[in-house]
């Protein structure tokens, strides 16, 4: 893997504390830890000289989705592959099943260099155990009938999922969907939805923003196929 560590520090660097009073649960649940939302959780680079996090989603029982810019070292060196973690649905000290990451595939026009390859910051984890968590389902985005909105958690408040509803969203550059509504740090790799009737489903990631809006890379023809590979 080559590494992202320019484009991981202008993304962190854009991202801002979400608005007091702004964040929310997705409907229908009042609880963002609720089993709903089980397959969000956070992917966590640990080892004897570092520990940060990201989010992922899990869209498979041993595949998860995240941003490409959350797996290299600081350095943009690949992380070994014992210290990536996938936790999902954290929530205050608990949480619904945990496992290894035992590959890690890159977005190939991924390089972390530079704002024009937010398109890309897309990673797909395989685990080293199928989960028994309700995966999301996933899919190109399109026109919702229920809007978009983004999960994740933020650095300030890492043990609980956070929610942004109503996000408004425009392609800026093929490719790159802008959405109107802030993240924050740690919710990088977190989840885009769209709700079709009843169901929410994964059409992008979250890569990097600036207050109001947050950018993210859709899921495009490579990170659908690898989401979809069989085991």
């Amino acid at each position: 893997m080559r590494a992202p560590l320019r484009l991981a520090t202008l993304c962190l660097a854009l991202w801002a504390p979400l608005p007091g009073g702004a964040e929310s649960a997705l409907p229908p649940l009042a609880d963002a830890g609720g089993p709903a939302w089980h397959a969000v959780g956070r992917v966590n680079v640990a080892g004897f000289d570092r520990r940060r996090i990201c989010t992922g989603t899990l869209v498979a029982p041993d595949r998860v989705v995240t941003a490409a810019h959350c797996v290299p070292r600081r350095d943009g060196r690949p992380v070994p592959l014992g210290d990536l973690h996938f936790v999902a649905g954290w929530h205050k000290g608990a949480h619904a099943g945990h496992a290894r990451a035992v590959a890690v595939h890159l977005h190939p026009r991924w390089r972390g260099t530079g704002r024009s390859e937010l398109a890309a910051d897309i990673a797909v984890i395989r685990l080293d155990a199928a989960l028994e968590v309700a995966p999301l389902g996933f899919g190109a985005a399109g026109r919702p009938n229920g809007g978009r909105a983004i999960l994740g958690y933020q650095a300030s408040r890492p043990h609980t999922l956070g929610g942004r509803t109503g996000c408004g969203g425009v392609a800026v550059a093929p490719g790159h969907m802008r959405l109107d509504c802030a993240a924050a740090p740690g919710a990088s790799g977190g989840p885009v939805l769209e709700r079709h009737g009843d169901a929410w489903r994964v059409v992008g990631v979250v890569s990097g923003g600036a207050p109001p809006r947050t950018h993210a890379a859709p899921l495009d023809r490579w990170a659908l196929g690898h989401l979809a590979r069989p085991r």
